[in-house]
């Protein structure tokens, strides 16, 4: 009797069209694989054909694009090879062509006899004349005795114009008094040849205020403005020292010896002639 309940209490699952049981009675889902022929094969079949064709040609294609960075990569660098070797290239005969218009120039300079151009050239320079004893060249000019006082050779640059200044003071203003008036003189130098003439830089007198530095006699001349009269002060000297040109009636002699002015500081002053590119 037992066993019969148990029968009823476990019934055998009923199993379906498409089902069977595993070997613990548990029902299954048998899924079948569908069959083809015929037609239906034949185009399975073509259509696997073609899909390896597509896979190859694809794998194909990733070779090629593989190959074509290769290509680009390699051209890249050539192409920053050849623009580094146009620029050297560029400089070079840049560097070439400026010795050759410099040979050209330097032998054209020659055959016309005209001076070169200076090539160390300041942009500007400074010479200071320090007068001393100005009380004693003072009487001599007054009484007769000397005309001009003169400062030492100097150069503009280290292998510039060779100049020097002069002064006097027999020159008078409108009102009559006695003045100061100086002049640069250009003479010839031992480095003429390489200069450039006429004469060009602007040049400036500066009688220096030495007791407070600020209100200093300043005159200004540019040799371009001065007109043709007065070139030939400006051109290469031939035999001695061109014409001196300058300023005449600078400063009064009364305003030159007022110490409150500070141009006479222990009985000298100071000139300083300042040169610089027009």
């Amino acid at each position: 009797m037992a066993s019969r309940r148990n029968l009823r209490q476990n019934p055998q699952p009923r199993v379906k069209r498409g089902q069977r049981t595993s070997r613990d009675g548990a029902v299954v889902q048998c899924t079948t694989i569908p069959q083809f022929s015929g037609a239906d094969a034949r185009t399975i079949s073509e259509l696997r054909l073609k899909l390896d064709d597509v896979c190859r040609e694809l794998s194909v294609i990733k070779d090629a694009l593989d190959d074509l960075e290769d290509i680009r990569s390699t051209v890249s660098a050539l192409q920053e090879t050849v623009r580094a070797e146009m620029k050297k290239i560029r400089e070079e005969s840049a560097a070439i062509s400026k010795r050759i218009l410099m040979k050209v120039e330097k032998i054209h300079h020659f055959l016309t006899g005209e001076s070169e151009p200076a090539k160390d050239q300041p942009r500007w320079s400074k010479f200071e004349w320090r007068v001393e004893n100005f009380s004693k060249l003072k009487e001599q000019m007054l009484g007769g005795k000397a005309k001009y006082f003169y400062s030492e050779n100097f150069y503009v640059g280290s292998h510039g114009y060779k100049m020097y200044l002069g002064a006097t003071l027999a020159e008078k203003n409108c009102k009559g008094k006695v003045c100061l008036s100086v002049y640069t003189y250009i003479t010839r130098g031992p480095y003429d040849r390489t200069l450039q003439w006429p004469y060009r830089r602007r040049s400036t007198f500066v009688v220096v205020d030495q007791k407070t530095n600020h209100h200093h006699k300043v005159a200004e001349m540019v040799p371009q403005e001065l007109g043709r009269k007065q070139e030939h002060c400006f051109r290469r000297p031939k035999s001695g020292p061109n014409e001196g040109i300058g300023f005449t009636s600078l400063l009064s002699l009364e305003d030159l010896e007022d110490l409150e002015k500070g141009y006479l500081f222990k009985d000298s002053i100071i000139i300083h002639f300042i040169t610089s590119d027009v």
